[in-house]
């Protein structure tokens, strides 16, 4: 029995909304179903990087 992979696709962009080249990659991405998109400046815009590595959604349990 096989079953698809979940992927979990950390995006970080400071200036996304203007990004051609990231909206051309992150679209596709959102309509999978399998795909669970983080935008790691709508969570943290300050993006203070080693707390949102440490205690954020993808920390190791």
């Amino acid at each position: 029995m096989s079953q698809t992979a979940k992927v979990l696709l950390l995006y970080a962009h400071p200036e996304s909304q203007d990004s051609v080249a990231n909206r051309v990659l992150l679209e596709p991405a959102l309509q999978l179903p399998n795909v669970t998109v983080h935008d790691l400046y709508a969570h943290y815009p300050d993006f203070f990087y080693r707390y949102c590595l440490r205690t954020g959604p993808a920390a190791p349990a």
